[in-house]
């Protein structure tokens, strides 16, 4: 018997009522199941009142439940995505149809399972994406869902590091680094893992420790779709200064007008470096003083740099060299020996 057509609603458990009016078998009756226990729930009324059967009525009704309006569980609203296919899942009706909508526009179509769960794959369009879904089945489609939207980025961010500059050397125990990023959907940008903070210009810094040596960092700037991009800046430090060693003149050198004195010693490779004389105050007009003389690197870390002596007379000028490297370290060393010049010590 279909009652389709009579609009009959129910909304819990109900019953279905068979009125056998004649006697078996003038009458079709109703067969009762016995095979299993009694449900409890067939009742007769024969001669008397009502009552249970010991079996089972073997009567079934077959209902069409009233499809319901669909819901997007995935993606979350205002998500993000890098991906131009995404996987849409929700709950409708078992067996519905369901149908996907991107701005009004229909983009996909699958039916829901039994336990009224559904999947199916939407191609998303560049930018902000509106979903909805819609049920239905031969009696009609049921309202939209709530509207979910996803934004398609695949835009790496813009990242730049302005300082410190690639290969940078330093003596100090920290060093700052700066740069700029642009995303309009940013979500972090890190410093070997640490998060650093972003002004609203997309400026970034961050003090760091330097380790003696060798140090990378690597900035990655990472938007809420999941583009990444990554750079890298090396940094080194060194705290010592440069060692002096084997300095010469050792002792007292003596010396007249235009001949040369000679000082050298060893340090460190590929370093810069020069010596002066420090002239007695008896003899401040001397030519010599505040001259600096360049050290020249002749050998591995071996260091020579010469001097001719002027017409003056020095009695005793002091030899101070001064060596520097290029992490800005410098080390300062007086030479034992003095420097007279057309004159002898007393």
């Amino acid at each position: 018997v279909d009652l389709a057509n009579e609009r009959v609603e129910v909304n819990g458990d109900f019953y279905m009522v068979y009125i056998q009016v004649g006697v078996t078998p003038k009458t079709p009756g109703l067969a009762i199941d016995q095979s299993s226990p009694s449900a409890g729930r067939s009742w007769q009324k024969v001669n008397g009142p009502w009552g249970t059967t010991s079996g089972n009525f073997m009567i079934r009704a077959r209902i069409n439940f009233e499809a319901m309006t669909p819901v997007i569980i995935t993606p979350k609203d205002a998500a993000h995505s890098n991906q131009s296919t995404f996987t849409v899942e929700g709950k409708a009706s078992p067996t519905t149809q369901v149908h996907l909508f991107n701005k009004g526009e229909e983009v996909a179509a699958t039916t829901a399972r039994k336990d009224g769960t559904f999947s199916v794959d939407v191609t998303l369009q560049d930018g902000e994406n509106v979903l909805t879904a819609t049920s239905s089945t031969d009696r009609g489609s049921t309202d939209p869902s709530e509207p979910v939207k996803i934004t398609l980025d695949q835009a790496k961010p813009e990242l730049t590091i302005t300082n410190p500059a690639e290969g940078f050397k330093t003596n100090q125990k920290a060093v700052t680094i700066e740069g700029k990023v642009t995303d309009p959907y940013l979500a972090e940008v890190t410093i070997n893992g640490q998060n650093v903070n972003v002004t609203e210009d997309g400026s970034y810094s961050l003090s760091v420790l330097l380790n003696n040596g060798e140090n990378k960092f690597t900035v990655t700037a990472k938007d809420r779709a999941g583009n990444e991009t990554s750079n890298e800046v090396t940094v080194y430090a060194k705290f010592n200064p440069p060692a002096i060693e084997n300095l010469k003149p050792a002792q007292n050198v003596v010396i007249k007008t235009g001949k040369t004195l000679t000082v050298e010693l060893d340090s460190e490779p590929g370093i810069n470096g020069f010596f002066s004389l420090s002239v007695p105050s008896a003899f401040a007009s001397a030519t010599a003083a505040s001259v600096e003389i360049p050290l020249t690197e002749q050998g591995k870390g071996h260091y020579v740099g010469t001097w001719t002596a002027p017409k003056d007379k020095i009695n005793g000028a002091v030899i101070e060299v001064v060596m520097r490297d290029d992490y800005g370290n410098e080390s300062r060393q007086t030479a034992a020996g003095k420097v007279y010049v057309n004159v002898r010590p007393n």
